[in-house]
């Protein structure tokens, strides 16, 4: 799961369980580095993928929409010019997302958060970058799918989280 708002989130279930890495601090997507960014980043890096995709990167990119919410509404109504945006974006997007791609094989990717709101159009556009970047890309059969928990499934999975997090912690 990638979650698309303020940051870049990210979450990868493998046999049913959440992959947390040695010390907890695994599925860090927004701070993959793009060799040809250097925006800075509220991590304090810069070059950082949720420095180009996250909302102040999605902002630069959809600038001549009102706000990020004027653009993901033009992009449901498929307008031209916020079409052409959702292409760039999804071009910065697949990027940051090829790496945790070729790594991780995903059967599904799942999109939510604020961004994602922009909704099939942003998954057919991203599904054309990926399969101009992703190695044998048809061959995987990856099927991308918006989060079926809206702009709010990363709210709900760091809650989700934090409650298991906690009965763990009274065993």
């Amino acid at each position: 799961c990638v979650t698309l708002g303020t940051g870049i989130g990210g979450g990868a279930i493998v046999e049913g369980r959440l992959q947390r890495g040695a010390r907890g601090l695994a599925n860090a997507l927004g701070h993959i580095p793009l060799p040809v960014s250097t925006q800075p980043c509220s991590c304090g890096l810069a070059g950082c993928f949720e420095a180009e995709a996250g909302k102040r990167g999605a902002a630069r990119i959809a600038a001549r929409f009102e706000s990020l919410e004027a653009w993901t509404a033009a992009v449901r109504a498929n307008d031209p010019g916020a079409m052409d945006a959702l292409r760039e974006y999804a071009a910065v997007l697949a990027q940051g997302l090829v790496s945790a791609i070729h790594l991780l094989d995903p059967e599904v990717l799942v999109l939510s958060g604020g961004i994602a709101i922009a909704g099939p159009n942003l998954v057919s556009a991203l599904e054309q970058e990926l399969a101009r970047r992703v190695l044998v890309y048809s061959l995987r059969r990856m099927s991308i799918r918006l989060s079926a928990a809206g702009q709010y499934a990363g709210v709900r999975g760091a809650a989700a989280m934090a409650r298991l997090m906690i009965r763990a912690a009274r065993k």
